[in-house]
């Protein structure tokens, strides 16, 4: 008696288009930044392409597996500038704007794009002191500063930037900036206990700050304005 029965089989397809180029500064020098792959419209790629790459320490980069058909844009340092990575977000060729950006186009016909490479500014670092504070003045020890620039993913939510800094027993700690820009600022303290229905921790927040980086403050104070936080036993 023969037996039938399913078979299951992963089945992988493996696309061979690339796009590679390097990126440096205005001196020549190889630039550390992080790239970010995008359609011409904005919208995410497919879940099957990687999205984010980093360069490699001579500044070249290779993006590969790409499919035989797709039209891209391509996106230097996409949440701004950093202390690791000094120079602001840009578009190939030249472009700020995603709707100034060139399009690249890969085809069965031209599955390897080379010589995309970019040219950039490195920014000027400018040093911000950042004092948090309670409602009744007492200093914040171990609140979380988070930062956003102006055209970045996370301005229009700063508490998802990635770019923080703790204060310390006095309340205070000193941020970095970075070019001419607009830039939102706020504080944030998780608290012991408090937690919501899926018992994750929840934050209390200062107010955000919109600041220009060519007209900072001496020093910036954020109040924590959720709820007063508890004294120190």
């Amino acid at each position: 008696m023969i037996r039938l029965g399913l078979l299951q089989l992963d089945l992988y397809t493996l696309w061979d288009g690339s796009i590679e180029g390097s990126v440096r500064d205005v001196a020549g020098r190889p630039a550390p930044v992080r790239l970010e792959l995008r359609t011409p419209d904005g919208l995410g790629i497919s879940p099957d392409t990687a999205g984010s790459y980093v360069t490699q320490k001579d500044g070249s980069f290779r993006i590969e597996n790409l499919p035989p058909r797709g039209r891209y844009s391509l996106l230097v340092n996409p949440f701004g500038p950093t202390e690791e990575s000094p120079y602001p977000p840009i578009y190939y060729l030249f472009a700020q704007r995603r709707e100034d950006a060139s399009v690249l186009e890969v085809t069965p016909e031209k599955r390897h794009l080379k010589d995309v490479n970019f040219i950039v500014q490195l920014l000027m670092d400018r040093t911000l002191r950042v004092r948090v504070r309670r409602p009744d003045g007492q200093p914040v020890e171990g609140a979380s500063v988070l930062l956003a620039y102006e055209h970045s993913g996370e301005w229009d939510d700063v508490a998802k930037s990635f770019r923080s800094w703790w204060s310390d027993g006095n309340g205070v700690t000193a941020i970095h900036t970075f070019g001419d820009s607009r830039i939102r600022v706020i504080a944030e303290k998780f608290v012991d206990g408090e937690y919501n229905k899926r018992k994750m921790p929840l934050p209390r927040r200062s107010a955000v700050v919109e600041l220009e980086t060519t007209k900072l403050p001496q020093t910036l104070d954020l109040t924590i304005i959720s709820s007063p936080l508890r004294s120190p036993p």
